[in-house]
């Protein structure tokens, strides 16, 4: 059974790892367009939005290495998690006021329908869960 725990953790955070990486990636490589795509949701300012642009792929990044790593698990942890539910809300926001626009979460070329964005970053949030649930005793050492 500790074997079984220990290599579900290890698939979730590389799952984690790679998804987040594979967007970060795809935002550094194209910036404007990334910049367009959050323009696109008409939530932020355009300032605002071009922060966001060049801040969330370093965010993105950093959490994916440091979960892989399993290093700062509660930050880590938390930063995904935080993201997925941000992402979850701006797109309700964009289905529910009828913008038929591009998700951006993984680069312009990505066409999927908000209802599979939406059951994707669901099914992360689950992994989070788990993730945390797997690594509950580690976390309570440190608290």
């Amino acid at each position: 059974m500790e074997k079984l725990i220990s290599y579900s953790n290890l698939i979730l955070r590389l799952i984690l790892a790679c998804t987040f990486a594979y967007a970060a990636i795809s935002k550094i490589i194209f910036p404007d367009e990334f910049f367009y795509s959050i323009r696109n949701y008409q939530i932020t300012p355009d300032i605002l939005s071009y922060i966001i642009a060049y801040f969330l792929p370093a965010l993105e990044i950093s959490s994916a290495c440091l979960i892989l790593m399993n290093k700062f698990f509660k930050v880590s942890i938390f930063c995904i998690t935080s993201m997925l539910i941000i992402f979850i809300i701006a797109i309700l926001s964009a289905w529910t006021r009828g913008l038929d626009i591009n998700c951006g979460c993984f680069g312009s070329g990505s066409s999927e329908g908000y209802e599979m964005v939406i059951l994707r970053d669901l099914i992360l949030i689950v992994f989070c869960v788990i993730l945390i649930l797997i690594n509950k005793k580690k976390l309570s050492k440190y608290t």
